[in-house]
Formats: C-alpha cells, structure tokens, sequence
C-alpha cells in the first residue's frame, strides 16, 4: 500500500481517472467493512489524519456512485436505446417530411399549372362567346343587308336607265325652261316633240315619252 501511495502525482492521478462506471461487486464488497465501520467518517479521520480526509470522502463518494450507478445505468442503457431508436425515428421522420416537401411543392407546382390553365380555358371561353355574338350580328346584318341589296340592285339598274338617258333630257329640260314658258300646251307640247326628233337624230340618247314633271322630281318634295 505504500508502494501505492509512494508517488503522489500517479496516486493521485489514478483516483481521477478511476474506471467508476466499471467498478466490480467484489471490489465494492471489499470496501464495506469500512463503510459501516462510523470511525470511518471525514469528521473522525480528521481527528487522526487531516492527510487522509480527502481519501475517506473519495472512498465513501465511489461507493455511493456505485449504488447509486447500479440502478442508474440499466436506465442509462435503456435510455440510450431510446435516444438511438428516437434518433432513428427522427431521421425517418426528416427523410419523411423531405419526401413530403417534395411532394407539396410538385402539388403547389401542379396547382399553378391547373390555375394558368382554366384562366386560358375562361379566356378562349369569353373569346369564343364574343366571336360567336359578332357572327351572330354579322348574320343578321347580313341578312338585313339581302333586302337592302335587292333594293339597292332595282334602284341601281332604275337609274342606270336614267343615267343612260338622261343628256337628252336635260337638252329638252333646258329648253323647255328657257323659251317655252309664254307658249301654250300644245305648242310647247309639239316643239318638244321636235327637240326629241333632233336628239334622235343626232343619236343624243332620251327618254321615250319625255315629262318634265317626271324628269324634274316629285313637286310635293
């Protein structure tokens, strides 16, 4: 035991680097008759050896660490399963909740997708109906404007005939207007029947049986 204690730098180096988790039983058993000897208290080993207090503290405070320690780290080691089967599970779960991540951002990614297409769907859904109300329009302005075109083709070929005579009505308007005012009907009436012989004559185009009311316009207008 002095051959132990003999260098005090290794003694006391061995005390704190002691292996207290691995204490045996025979080794603990080894220290009862010191622990429940009472001389074997700090306050007593004071009275002989203020040296040796510090060695009675440590002797008494191992043994209680290996009480203690013996019911303590069955629950140690079932804790440190707990923790390595919790660790297991969280990593799981983070695996899990990577996986989940992923599969919400493909989800908002489809959603955006879904909602770009239904605003071309309404778009080419209000284009569509706006065309169809145009062509609906058109139609009906189309079918109004048959009417106006049939019209419009009489009143074209009714004044194509005007047009076509109309020098020598004029000539004859004019005349009549300029000299046969002081005559009566019936010599304005054979005068003009002249100027129409001369116009023909002369292949100045005009009407058949010329009235000057006719050719004038409608005298209530």
């Amino acid at each position: 035991k002095k051959k132990v204690m003999a260098d005090t730098n290794v003694f006391l180096d061995r005390l704190l680097n002691y292996d207290k988790e691995n204490m045996k039983e025979s080794t603990v058993e080894k220290m009862q008759p010191y622990i429940k000897d009472k001389n074997f208290r700090p306050e007593q080993v004071k009275q002989v050896s203020s040296a040796l207090v510090g060695l009675c503290q440590w002797v008494i405070a191992i043994e209680k660490f290996y009480r203690v320690n013996k019911v303590v780290k069955p629950k140690k080691e079932t804790l440190g399963i707990a923790d390595a089967e919790f660790n297991a599970a969280m990593a799981d779960l983070n695996v899990k909740k990577a996986e989940l991540k992923a599969v919400d951002d493909r989800l908002a990614l489809l959603q955006q997708t879904l909602d770009e297409s239904n605003t071309k769907k309404q778009n080419l859904e209000d284009e569509f109906s706006n065309t169809e109300k145009k062509l609906t329009r058109a139609t009906k302005l189309m079918a109004g404007l048959g009417g106006e075109k049939s019209r419009y083709t009489m009143q074209s070929e009714s004044l194509g005939e005007v047009y076509s005579r109309i020098l020598g009505d004029v000539v004859l308007s004019a005349g009549m207007i300029a000299y046969l005012g002081p005559f009566t009907s019936n010599y304005r009436q054979e005068l003009t029947e002249g100027w129409q012989s001369l116009c023909k004559k002369d292949n100045i185009p005009g009407s058949e049986r010329y009235v000057m009311a006719n050719f004038m316009g409608d005298p209530v207008k």
